[in-house]
């Protein structure tokens, strides 16, 4: 495979020289995006000398074109046509602005940039190509210094042809007219100046196959690149001052990704949920996309901040640490470590706004607290016991995690907190869910991990609601009834916690015989069975208890998110 590479300036690329579009390549598909990002890339370098702008690699084949004539280079572009006549139509935009200002020699200065001419004196367009012969036309009026008629409206009408093409590179040509027309002529100077200093990689094969085959290794998509690692290259692109961007990538890798690790692409797209709207729509990096287009170029170094804060942040929310040497208090422990366990991760875009505004001091430790308690509180009623969804909750969490780091106002959480409580379910829809959970040693239906995992939760919730604390002691599972094959026998209503010796002591025995030794357990919901049953164990129903548990468990939730809200809006009535 022959090729030659070379570091080139625009200006360079287009020195005397023609560039044809084959007729496979596909159309002409930048839009506004594309070319705000470049007019902004260029002020960005006019801002800052030392940071010229590069716009990677253009592969070229040395071909032939009868039409030109001798004294004329003519290459085929590979990959790079939309660059190329992007450069094009903003050059030709910049000369017309010339020409209508009367600035000739700018507008002189320019010409040998949009077309070139052979030995013979022959003028050619830079750019060649069959789809878009109206961009030909226009670029061949805009380069007529006589033409009398000089509005933009009327070169664009005379250069249109037949093609279907025409609006693609219009549309260009009337955006960048827009966003220049206002400027100064040193400012549009600026931007012809920048252009053309613009670096690339020209690589130019000797062969039709060595271009596709440089094509497709420049192409490959073996390893694509995070977001979270785009968004990297985006603040190093931008950072100022330049000679700081050392230190910066030192924080990136210190403050971001040591303490995050395998976290990074979770974290990326939580910090964009919790501050940024969230478009609908898939499609990889999204989420960098979002970054990139909400954040003003000059404010990288502002997003590398913030960036780092909510990692701190975040690393509370993967990795809880309670104690003197922790990052949380225990009541955090609680909550996160819980959420961890049992992926919450739903929620925590809006715990990153939660820890935000308690951090700032907008938000009191007791209520910080008390938020994030219900929210693991309702997430077991909904999602872990009441066997609903999180898909149905996206929309409600996304919107709600903005709101709050963005706009947080009591109102703004009570109405997350009134969210939640509007939709949970039924208490008799999650009656009927709670009754189904259960676990045995012996039962067929009830022997999986899985089954006990559910089982516990539901336990450990209700000891928790009944004594007041999330520091359960170490238990087994005892079942009041003794375990069987009976699938009655292994359900919820038939199980409380108990203190592993006394649960020993207890095998196979009948519930009236040891009833009686769950009067001083260290549990409260062991003791409350002594207190309901030790006087008349044979009143004793699973079926009853299970429906006692569930709406023990229910109306505690519902309680909390009413305590919330009277909190946040105490003058409100719409509860």
């Amino acid at each position: 495979m022959a090729f030659t590479t070379e570091d080139k300036k625009i200006s360079g690329l287009l020195s005397k020289r023609v560039y044809l579009i084959p007729r496979n390549q596909r159309r002409y598909v930048w839009k506004s995006e594309n070319w705000k990002d470049l007019l902004e890339d260029l002020e960005f370098s006019i801002n800052d000398s030392r940071r010229a702008h590069f716009m990677g690699s253009i592969v070229l084949e040395k071909t032939k074109y009868d039409k030109t004539g001798a004294g004329v280079e003519v290459y085929s572009i590979i990959d790079g046509q939309q660059r190329i006549t992007t450069f094009q139509l903003l050059l030709s935009v910049i000369m017309y602005i010339f020409k209508e200002r009367s600035e000739q020699a700018n507008f002189e200065g320019l010409k040998s940039y949009l077309i070139t001419n052979n030995l013979a004196n022959q003028l050619f367009c830079k750019l060649i190509s069959d789809r878009y012969p109206s961009l030909e036309v226009f670029i061949r009026n805009v380069c007529d210094w006589d033409r009398k008629d000089n509005s933009i409206d009327k070169i664009i009408s005379d250069s249109s042809t037949a093609s279907k093409h025409n609006d693609d590179v219009f549309d260009a040509v009337i955006f960048f007219y827009n966003k220049l027309k206002d400027s100064t002529t040193e400012e549009v100077e600026g931007i012809r100046n920048a252009l053309l200093e613009t670096n690339v990689v020209e690589i130019i094969a000797s062969s039709e196959e060595d271009a596709y085959t440089i094509f497709e290794i420049l192409n490959a998509r073996g390893q694509i690149l995070e977001d979270y690692e785009l968004v990297k290259n985006f603040i190093m692109r931008y950072y100022e001052p330049s000679n700081a961007v050392d230190t910066a990538k030192q924080r990136w890798e210190t403050e971001i990704v040591q303490p995050l690790g395998d976290y990074m692409s979770q974290f990326i797209k939580h910090y964009v949920t919790h501050c940024y709207d969230v478009k609908n729509g898939k499609g990889h990096n999204q989420t960098y996309g979002i970054i990139k287009s909400e954040t003003n170029k000059q404010k990288v170094v502002e997003l590398l901040d913030d960036l780092c804060r909510k990692a701190s942040y975040y690393k509370i929310i993967i990795n809880p640490q309670a104690g003197d040497e922790g990052n949380c208090s225990q009541r955090e422990y609680n909550v996160y470590s819980f959420m961890r366990s049992n992926r919450g991760v739903l929620f925590r875009p809006i715990f990153l706004s939660l820890i935000h505004h308690y951090k700032t001091g907008e938000i009191s430790c007791d209520l910080y607290e008390r938020v994030i308690e219900f929210i693991k509180y309702f997430f077991i009623c909904y999602n872990l016991l009441g066997r609903l969804t999180s898909n149905k909750l996206t929309e409600t969490v996304q919107s709600s995690a903005k709101a709050i780091e963005v706009d947080y106002s009591t109102e703004v959480l009570s109405k997350f907190i009134n969210g939640l409580v509007r939709r949970m379910p039924s208490l008799e829809e999650f009656t009927k869910s709670f009754q189904l959970i259960g676990w045995s040693k012996k039962s067929e239906l009830y022997k999986e991990s899985s089954q006990k995992k559910k089982t516990q939760i539901a336990l450990e919730t209700l000891e928790s609601i009944e004594s007041g604390s999330w520091n359960i002691a170490p238990y087994t599972i005892e079942h009041l009834y003794p375990d069987s094959d009976d699938r009655e026998n292994a359900n919820i209503g038939n199980l409380v916690l108990l203190e592993e010796k006394a649960n020993s002591s207890n095998a196979n025995k009948p519930f009236a015989d040891k009833v009686d030794g769950y009067f001083d357990s260290r549990f409260q919901t062991a003791r409350n069975v002594y207190k309901r049953y030790h006087q008349h164990p044979e009143s004793f129903c699973i079926d009853t208890r299970a429906k006692a548990m569930a709406a023990r468990i229910y109306n505690f939730i519902i309680e909390q998110g009413a305590s919330l809200q009277m909190i946040l809006e105490p003058n409100s009535s719409n509860r």
